[in-house]
């Protein structure tokens, strides 16, 4: 909903700061407002009018600190991802494969909702690098390995997220 902003007017009257006095017992007076000719009737400063601006402000204040809490979710999801490369070596033969090595990251995250995605991968030999898998999420590192039957793949992974909660 958008705020609907209320003009407000000043009373203009022609003698603003005019009171007349009645006297009353104990030594009491009583003064009242005697204006003269109202020129213009000002804004009721009134429970009315005051709540309409206090929750325009309040509406305002909500919508700046959701904007703060996107800002930081951007600037950590920015600062979230890492580039890394890694040799995994496989000292077995067909059909085993030792190649799983547990990567820690730079930075920790605060969830495991991260996605680690590969960039490149390089065999040392003409065999099969096979699937890469990476899993063992943890919050300061994973597990890479490959299927494959070649001695040693070189990877370049990319992992994002897992900073904002």
């Amino acid at each position: 909903m958008n705020y609907a902003r209320k003009q407000w007017v000043d009373e203009a009257v022609q003698y603003p700061d005019r009171f007349a006095m009645q006297t009353l017992s104990g030594g009491m007076v009583n003064l009242t407002p005697s204006p003269g000719t109202v020129d213009t009737v000002g804004t009721p400063q009134s429970a009315v009018n005051f709540n309409h601006l206090e929750c325009g402000v309040l509406d305002a204040q909500t919508a700046a600190s959701l904007i703060a809490i996107d800002l930081q979710m951007l600037k950590d999801a920015q600062g979230a991802t890492e580039i890394g490369t890694v040799t995994l070596k496989n000292t077995k033969s067909l059909p085993f494969n030792n190649s799983r090595k547990t990567i820690a990251l730079k930075k920790t995250r605060r969830t495991l909702d991260y996605n680690v995605e590969i960039i490149e991968a390089t065999a040392s030999d003409a065999n099969p690098i096979g699937d890469i898998v990476a899993n063992g999420k943890q919050l300061n590192g994973f597990a890479l390995s490959y299927s494959g039957s070649s001695a040693s793949v070189t990877i370049k992974y990319k992992v994002t997220g897992g900073i904002s909660v």
